[in-house]
């Protein structure tokens, strides 16, 4: 059995508090099938991503790695899952199909790549020779890139070190398509191509993409 509920303090998150298995039935993917459950729950109540705490030793690790779930820089003990806000969209909804398909068309584990400083994580799935590359940045656990048909959205974010509060800061945004950007308190229509959006530094600043 599992027992999920909202995150006790962050939004939009699905957190998985228990999963249980039956000694005798570990490792013929009741444990896999559990947790693929509840990524689904989490596409259909329009949360954005899916957590759970663990330890390093435990021999589920390679197991919520398959499934998407990376860890979160500094805690050693917490996971996000960062896919169930991608089918948000219409297109790759229609794409992936059963919400569940974020687990089985994933190509590998995500890989952890470095922008501007900042912590991300890479995810890609294939289905019928497509590919879905999805980039989320952990802090804001937000999209950073997304390159998928024609939609090609590329987002540089200001260098991951400390700012006096009201200090500027440019944020560029290259995009193949036109999309809404929030920023602070701010939203944008941004048309195709490259823009550079100029704000003031202050806490949590970067809402990143808001796809839909």
């Amino acid at each position: 059995y599992m027992i999920y509920h909202e995150h006790w303090s962050e939004k939009n998150n699905l957190y998985i508090q228990l999963i249980v298995t039956h000694s005798r039935y570990r490792g013929l993917g009741a444990g896999r099938a559990l947790i693929t459950e509840a990524i689904k729950r989490a596409v259909e109540k329009k949360y954005d991503v899916v957590s759970l705490h663990t330890w390093a030793s435990n021999r589920a690790m390679r197991l919520y790695s398959r499934l998407g779930f990376v860890w979160v820089p500094h805690t050693y003990v917490y996971m996000i899952n960062f896919a169930p806000q991608l089918l948000k969209n219409s297109e790759i909804r229609s794409f992936l199909g059963d919400p569940r398909n974020v687990v089985f068309y994933m190509v590998g584990v995500p890989e952890k790549v470095i922008i501007n400083g900042r912590v991300a994580w890479k995810y890609a799935w294939r289905k019928d020779n497509v590919e879905l590359v999805a980039v989320f940045d952990t802090e804001s656990r937000r999209l950073l890139q997304i390159f998928f048909g024609d939609i090609e959205i590329i987002v540089d974010p200001p260098e991951n070190k400390p700012y006096i509060e009201g200090e500027e800061i440019a944020i560029g945004i290259k995009t193949s398509k036109t999309i809404p950007v929030c920023l602070g308190s701010k939203s944008y229509l941004l048309t195709p191509g490259t823009h550079k959006i100029r704000t003031d530094a202050k806490e949590k600043v970067l809402s990143l993409i808001h796809i839909s």
